[in-house]
């Protein structure tokens, strides 16, 4: 039974009425029923995608959860009067309010696209676009009738190279096409790269992947050859136009080529996903700037950034920060993140301190003075039944993962028999010493390079590093050659990666005036009893101390500054008469 497209708009209308529950392995196709006028009407098909018929999908550009017009104008344009199509279209082919079927069917995308007879591109062009009606048609119809040519790919060399005062007409539906929403979109690369097969289509216009591709290439070749200067004569602001061709010059159909990404074909690393991801892509729902790539990863990529729709924003953000810090193994992309920030990008996720907003065109880093409306008058944690993310003032600082006493019994660091000065750092040697014999970090693997660089401070060259790994290794080394009374560990990038070594180490940092019974990492006033809470992601644990009533605690402080710094410890201090809760 076939049913109007315009029902699943409405937004009074249930998918569950409309959709079967989809089994392991199938695929839902949408028969586009044939006709003319209103309304469009389709049926949708469910088969295993091993045995599904010839289909197209459709790539597109659509904003919302539910299916909505832009979902229903390209329809009129692809419907044939005498004969029904077989489209896969994920508005209408997924039931996007139920999460499990949107989390296996998005992760099997790739095999969808691939397994089409081809992919329809659809541009837009539904109306006449921001030119006059005549002018906008004419300058199409002229612009297809040339590269729709059979002999037109085989043209761009560097011999044929028009001279740009002829290219008006072209320097006009170009700076059309380039600047459309199309190329912007979080899922363009994974569409069209895992296709066969590409046709673009603007309206009731068609071109190969290849002849667009050869145009857009042989223009930018003009534009090159004539000193990169366009002959407009004011029939096109200079200016608007340069910005144009720039986006142009951005987007790389290269990137797109069909069946480029996949099992056999290149895959993004992780500082190609960051700059396609900050610089280039939009979405509706931000956490499809994650998800929106994970196809087109390398495998162990692919793995950090699994689709899962049941997760909020703050925690696929989170999560997703946490990983990069393991797979790049350092802070480098954080750094940027005041280059690209925008004060007018979208902050409402309430992220933590230390995630990047990747929700916004560019990164961005959310700004806690922005909320600094006074609460109650204690400082307090509170444990609730709906899980374990860290909030203060509303904002959310990440998901608690772990919870260790803050102090342990008192440590001899093998260094002269002793233990620190009262009131000061403990040897870090000693305790870096003991922490590798705990893990099992043998002297002479490749796990103690790794092992010393997570735990040293980015400050140290890369000569005190082999030296710190050097006499770690050696039993007879000299604690006075790394001593440091200060920032003991001020970047720890890998602390929730090994809770082991981090609690173990940070049981052992700090004196707490009595060298004679335990001692502790952390701020003046910590005794026994103490928690240190492990934050997802967080560069700086928590200390914490309980108070009557199960599930309540104090704030202490902070047991070192990491990524956060300064604004993390600022907000600590001034959190001393504000609400902070675990819940």
């Amino acid at each position: 039974m076939s049913t109007s497209v315009n029902s699943l708009v409405d937004a009074n209308s249930s998918m569950s009425d409309i959709y079967s529950p989809l089994a392991e392995g199938e695929i839902r196709l949408v028969k586009l029923i044939a006709g003319s006028g209103r309304p469009i009407r389709c049926s949708p098909i469910q088969t295993p995608s091993a045995e599904a018929p010839p289909y197209e999908p459709l790539s597109y550009v659509w904003g919302s959860e539910k299916p909505s017009r832009e979902t229903i104008w390209p329809l009129y344009a692809l419907r044939w009067p005498a004969r029904d199509r077989l489209l896969w279209i994920d508005a209408l082919a997924i039931n996007q309010l139920d999460l499990d079927e949107r989390n296996s069917q998005v992760a099997i995308m790739p095999s969808i696209y691939s397994g089409s007879v081809r992919t329809i591109a659809w541009l837009g062009g539904w109306d006449a676009g921001p030119l006059e009606p005549g002018l906008w048609e004419d300058t199409m119809d002229k612009l297809f009738a040339r590269i729709s040519a059979p002999n037109f790919v085989n043209s761009f060399d560097s011999s044929s190279i028009a001279p740009l005062e002829e290219l008006q007409t072209e320097v006009r539906t170009v700076y059309q096409l380039v600047g459309i929403e199309y190329w912007t979109r979080v899922w363009v690369m994974q569409e069209l790269a895992s296709s066969h097969s590409v046709v673009f289509q603007y309206g009731r216009y068609l071109v190969e992947f290849e002849v667009l591709r050869s145009w857009l290439k042989w223009l930018d070749h003009c534009w090159e050859a004539g000193g990169g200067y366009w002959p407009v004569n004011g029939t096109l602001d200079t200016s608007t136009f340069l910005q144009g061709i720039e986006v142009f010059r951005t987007v790389q159909l290269d990137d797109f080529v069909p069946g480029s990404v996949g099992p056999d074909g290149g895959l993004l690393d992780m500082n190609s996903w960051l700059g396609r991801c900050c610089q280039l892509c939009h979405c509706s729902d931000p956490r499809d700037k994650i998800f929106g790539f994970n196809n087109c990863m390398t495998p162990g990529l692919k793995k950090c950034f699994a689709v899962d729709y049941t997760k909020t924003v703050p925690e696929v953000f989170a999560y997703s920060t946490r990983a990069i810090f393991d797979i790049m193994g350092n802070l480098e992309f954080m750094n940027k993140v005041d280059k690209w920030a925008r004060p007018d990008a979208d902050s409402s996720y309430m992220l933590p301190s230390w995630v990047p907003n990747f929700g916004g065109r560019f990164f961005e880093a959310a700004d806690f003075t922005q909320n600094d409306t006074p609460s109650s008058s204690q400082s307090f944690y509170e444990v609730t039944d709906s899980g374990m993310t860290l909030r203060v003032r509303g904002q959310c600082l990440g998901i608690c993962e772990r919870v260790s006493d803050a102090f342990v019994s008192s440590i001899n660091t093998g260094v002269h028999g002793s233990v620190a000065d009262s009131g000061k750092f403990a040897t870090v040697f000693g305790h870096l010493k003991q922490a590798k014999a705990s893990l099992g970090v043998q002297a002479d693997s490749a796990e103690l390079q790794s092992f010393v660089r997570t735990a040293i401070w980015p400050a140290k060259t890369p000569i005190e590093l082999e030296k710190m790994q050097n006499l770690i290794a050696r039993d007879d080394g000299e604690a006075s050659e790394l001593e440091d009374h200060g920032r003991v560990v001020a970047y720890w990038l890998n602390h929730h990666g090994q809770p082991m070594f981090s609690f173990h180490l940070s049981a052992g940092l700090v004196d707490d005036g009595d060298s004679t019974r335990e001692f502790g990492i952390g701020v003046v006033g910590m005794r026994p009893g103490d928690q240190i809470w492990s934050v997802l992601g967080l560069a700086a644990l928590v200390i914490v101390r309980p108070l009557e009533g199960e599930g309540h605690f104090t704030l202490v402080g902070t047991a070192y500054s990491g990524i956060a710094g300064d604004k993390f410890e600022e907000i600590f201090r001034r959190g001393v008469d504000e609400d902070i809760s675990l819940r």
